[in-house]
């Protein structure tokens, strides 16, 4: 397996780890945890943070998901949807607010990353006068 493909896979599957879970296994994890993610700007950059780099590397691996914006986001959110999916297992009920928020937040990370990536992709502008 090439480097970066296992790169993109573990970030898959760290995005997956229910966080509430993993920081109960050490204090100090728990303090750092909070101490980072408590407040809801934080919580939205982290999961902006998380889904904008798996969108990258999956754009960057896969290269004709640029061309296939409704398989690249079918891929995002079933990340996104198991990762709030671990998260109520782990909890043991559905905040139902938070989760959309969430899927929302992720949704939008790797759909800015899909037009970056698109709007830089060449033949995009070409025919394009500079002035346009």
């Amino acid at each position: 397996m090439k480097t970066p493909h296992f790169i993109l896979i573990a970030l898959v599957v760290l995005c997956l780890v229910p966080y509430g879970w993993l920081v109960r296994l050490s204090p100090v994890s728990y303090q750092l945890f909070n101490a980072l993610f408590d407040t809801l700007p934080a919580h939205i950059v982290g999961h902006s943070l998380i889904f904008a780099l798996i969108g990258t590397l999956a754009l960057w691996l896969f290269p004709a998901l640029r061309r296939r914006p409704i398989i690249y986001a079918a891929l995002i959110l079933a990340a996104a949807c198991g990762q709030e999916g671990f998260q109520v297992l782990y909890k043991g009920r559905l905040y139902l607010i938070d989760t959309l928020l969430d899927l929302l937040v992720d949704a939008i990370a790797a759909t800015v990353v899909w037009i970056m990536v698109y709007v830089r992709s060449p033949g995009v502008t070409a025919g394009r006068s500079p002035s346009a």
